[in-house]
């Protein structure tokens, strides 16, 4: 983890740096599919199945300092995963809600003459909530817990004009091992 925080650091520094060929904020909303990649014997359950993927939802505000790099704060509702299966020798049954909180450094690689394509990749820093419910053999249970680890990414981005564009992106969280495919709409201000 120590080795991500610094890797953000020394790339926002790196960013701030940037020539002052200032692009500005922008703004997007993103909806997609989310993904847990681990199996039910992962979180403990034999004989269980575990519900790998849901909607899930996005909000982002960013600033490119230059057309090559920006940074990029996002809220993602990672949505809901449901889990069945025995523990130790007793039934269970429940759902985890999964939110995470990123910021990243953005690299872009524009095309075209109006840099109307853009192909893009982010790294950085994730502050991820899984709130778990759960009830075995009648007796309830709930436990929220927070973690901190690495979130990548790959995108591209369509600019219908100056103001207003469309992109696509997947992205992974490294330690939740939870990923997504999301499509959304951004606007710059």
């Amino acid at each position: 983890m120590n080795r991500t925080l610094a890797a953000v650091a020394a790339a926002v520094c790196v960013a701030g740096s940037a020539p002052v060929l200032a692009q500005g904020w922008y703004g997007g909303l993103s909806i997609g599919k989310g993904g847990v990649n681990i199996s039910a014997a992962e979180v403990g359950l034999s004989s269980g199945t575990l519900d790998d993927s849901d909607t899930s939802f996005g909000a982002r505000i960013g600033y490119d300092f230059s057309r090559h790099i920006g940074v990029e704060a996002a809220y993602y509702n990672l949505g809901e995963y449901e889990f069945s299966g025995l523990l130790g020798p007793f039934p269970a049954n429940g759902q985890t809600k999964n939110k995470s909180y990123n910021i990243s450094l953005v690299g872009n690689l524009p095309f075209g003459d109006r840099d109307q394509f853009v192909a893009y990749g982010k790294v950085g820093y994730a502050r991820t909530r899984v709130s778990a419910n759960a009830d075995v053999i009648g007796f309830t249970g709930t436990s929220t817990e927070w973690e901190s680890e690495a979130v990548y990414g790959l995108g591209v981005k369509y600019m219908v004009d100056k103001q207003w564009g469309l992109f696509g992106e997947w992205s992974r969280l490294n330690d939740s091992q939870i990923e997504q495919w999301m499509v959304g709409a951004l606007v710059r201000f």
